[in-house]
């Protein structure tokens, strides 16, 4: 699903960033052909019309893609949506067409496999050629309940992944209807010789040699308690950016990084904040000046002057103190940051330059700070790496001494340089560095925690320093897994995959100078060994298991199986709400058994749309506390009537699916209900109206007249409920 997302998220950055060059007259050939070439391959309705709002776009190797768009006259056929060429390769499809979401809460009408039909079907029809050297790629045997089925096929050649190509396509799980597709396809390609491949132990042992594992700390933020875990773990040295090469077992780069200069008003550091830092949570007028009240923190004009005080940001009179404001730290959540930025021009307006700076409101500690540096294009670099070592280390000796002293030398950061051009496409110094000083515990390497110092190698000076450092305790390494059987684990648990993968070559033009990035046109195919990224790449030092990224051990997502319902009058609806995650823990469901209200509860609650994930430890309190919590929001369990291990009677369990199903209201009118059971006397008689309309909607029937309102209700029952309301 994770490559699905990235996939499609790349979409939508293509249709944002490509500019349309012109629209042509509708006489236009290459208008025509890509018309003809749309209308060969996909069933356009007769009652659709030609959107004469297309736009074309003219690729650097000339070709010329057209986006094209036809309307349903009435609105309510939707709309169609197609990006092809003018030899009629298509690269995107898009049907919108209106429904009730709130039917989407219902199984669906087809089933997975008859979508997957549909799927390969359409890919067939509108690119053949692909549709034959292409793989499904089945990541999560876990059904939805979504809109629709969704599944991803990547390119293979000569029996290996190219993962970089791909297709996505989406059905409509009751209608069987091709939704969405998209076509991520590379041509002129030269694959190199899979039978000159070194073999998978050579490949072991390269990576052995030339990747590694590593023991560190890690860390993971616990929501619940809002505190930060730190434990152990191998990792590899270096991320998914680098693999093994097949033909010559040497490690190279095969992704790539973004890196953007002063000049551009951003840099790598500010790129390398985590999504947690950047949306810290900004506290209101009222709760500043309570904070600002009730705690040691220092005022907002006392933070000023710590800043003006560093005499490495510069702050002259000229930069005026432009905004401030107080949030929480990430994710020391009990520390308060004093966020200031300052800014300057010149009398001409032409020369902005600005500094940021984050400041401990309770300690005055500087936390990170950032001073802009304005290039023109004939900048050049007048130090190196030696320089800007030495720089950052007298720096951090006098800023940070305490700290630095428990710290390691990690190098220049790749993602920290700017590499500039000469006009021979040589690469020049950088103008940058980012300098990485990693924490270490213990003799082991903390990298959540480091000093981070940007250095300006065209003026000499530093320009940003970050620091991530936290006040917790480190558990003891429990180091009983040797490097050896770390290695055993990885190879057996995720395996080096034999793949083809892109390299990307940079030869972008000296008015590049500034920035970075691939060149998308110059791509070479490598094929290489690479760790499979379907799991975590992290292993616990005692015992050897995968752990997922909060520290606990992995879990792979997959379709509860009951050893117990064989043979069962609901073994067939237990399977198929499995099949879509509405299912209990254990291997065995004990039909026969009667449900507790939370277990029942727990069921219904996954069967909606935005339904309910527990974030705490299995069968706690606190799960079990926000299970109830969500059920009431949701307006299915209200006040009094939390009794989670109290046995289920059947009525209560029609009145919760009542409530899910929103007629509660309508149930609730007194004196038009009648129930034809012949037990109607025994029913709560404000549960009457429940009761007839679940009767109504054939969710209960009830057993030779007798509905038995106040029976237990048994946990196959209950899945027959769940899975009939799913019918509605």
């Amino acid at each position: 699903m994770k490559r699905y997302v990235a996939m499609f998220l790349t979409l939508a950055m293509l249709f944002v960033s490509l500019m349309p060059m012109q629209a042509f007259a509708e006489s236009d050939k290459g208008l025509e052909a890509a018309i003809k070439g749309v209308k060969s391959k996909i069933d356009i309705p007769e009652d659709f019309i030609f959107s004469k709002n297309y736009d074309v776009y003219t690729q650097q190797d000339g070709k010329k893609i057209w986006y094209l768009r036809w309307e349903s006259k009435d609105d309510l056929g939707g709309s169609i949506m197609v990006s092809a060429d003018e030899k009629g390769t298509i690269y995107s499809y898009e049907h919108y067409k209106p429904y009730n979401y709130s039917d989407r809460k219902k199984l669906p009408k087809i089933s997975k496999d008859d979508a997957l039909k549909a799927a390969k079907a359409f890919v067939k029809k509108v690119n053949p050629e692909a549709a034959a050297n292409v793989k499904l790629e089945d990541e999560n045997q876990l059904l939805y309940m979504s809109s629709d089925y969704y599944f991803t096929f990547y390119r293979t050649e000569k029996g290996f992944p190219l993962y970089e190509n791909n297709i996505g396509i989406t059905v409509d799980r009751d209608s069987g209807e091709v939704r969405y597709y998209y076509y991520n396809w590379n041509d002129g390609l030269v694959f190199p010789d899979s039978s000159k491949a070194i073999a998978p132990e050579a490949a072991q042992k390269a990576f052995k040699e030339k990747m590694g594992l590593k023991l560190v700390y890690k860390y993971s933020y616990d929501y619940e308690n809002e505190k930060i875990n730190i434990f152990p773990a191998y990792v590899p040295v270096y991320d998914s950016m680098y693999a093994i090469d097949a033909l010559t077992g040497e490690m190279i780069q095969t992704g790539y990084y973004y890196v953007f200069a002063g000049g551009m008003g951003a840099t790598a550091d500010m790129a390398l904040k985590s999504v947690a830092e950047v949306e810290q949570v900004v506290l209101s007028p009222e709760e500043l000046e309570a904070a600002e009240e009730a705690s040691k923190l220092i005022s907002k004009d006392d933070a000023e002057k710590v800043a003006r005080g560093l005499s490495v940001l510069g702050l002259t009179d000229e930069y005026k103190l432009t905004n401030a404001w107080l949030s929480r730290a990430w994710p020391n959540r009990k520390d308060f940051l004093w966020s200031l930025s300052f800014a300057k021009e010149d009398k001409d307006g032409r020369d902005y330059r600005y500094v940021n700076v984050s400041i401990n409101a309770e300690t005055k500690e500087i936390m990170n700070f950032y001073t802009s540096m304005p290039y023109d294009a004939k900048a050049q670099a007048k130090y190196d790496e030696d320089d800007a070592k030495a720089a950052a280390e007298k720096f951090l000796k006098e800023f940070k001494p305490d700290l630095f002293e428990q710290t390691k030398y990690e190098g220049s950061n790749g993602r920290g340089i700017v590499i500039p051009l000469a006009e021979d496409g040589k690469e020049e110094k950088p103008l940058q560095y980012s300098l990485v000083y990693t924490r270490m515990v213990n003799g082991i390497p903390f990298p959540d925690n480091s000093l981070r110092v940007g250095y300006d190698a065209v003026n000499g000076r530093i320009y940003s320093f970050d620091m991530t450092w936290f006040d917790e305790k480190f558990p003891a390494v429990k180091d009983n897994v040797t490097p050896d059987k770390a290695y055993e684990t990885l190879f057996k648990n995720l395996g080096l995959e034999l793949q083809y993968k892109f390299v990307y070559n940079n030869n972008n033009s000296l008015y590049e100078k500034v920035i970075y990035a691939p060149d998308y046109n110059n791509v070479e195919v490598k094929l290489v060994y690479a760790l499979n990224t379907r799991k975590p790449w992290i292993f616990d030092p005692e015992t050897g298991a995968i752990l997922n990224h909060d520290g606990k051990p992995y879990e792979e997502v997959k379709v509860a199986e009951y050893s117990d319902i064989d043979g069962h009058y609901a073994e067939d609806e237990i399977k198929i709400l499995a099949a879509y995650g509405i299912s209990l823990d254990g291997n065995e469901f004990r039909p026969n058994d009667s449900i507790t209200q939370k277990d029942f509860l727990t069921l219904l609650s996954k069967t909606l749309q935005d339904y309910y994930v527990p974030v705490s430890e299995r069968g706690g309190d606190k799960e079990t506390d926000a299970l109830y919590s969500y059920m009431m929001r949701q307006g299915i369990v209200r006040e009094g009537e939390k009794a989670p291990n109290a046995v289920l009677t059947r009525e209560d369990s029609v009145k919760f699916i009542i409530r899910a199903l929103k007629y509660d209201k309508v149930a609730d009118i007194k004196g038009i209900y009648k129930s034809i059971f012949k037990d109607e006397d025994e029913i709560n008689p404000d549960l009457i109206g429940y009761i007839s309309i679940a009767q109504g909607l054939n969710i209960i029937s009830g057993y030779d007249g007798y509905f038995n309102p106040k029976g237990e209700l048994t946990r196959a029952q209950a899945a027959i409920i769940i899975y009939k309301y799913l019918q509605v």
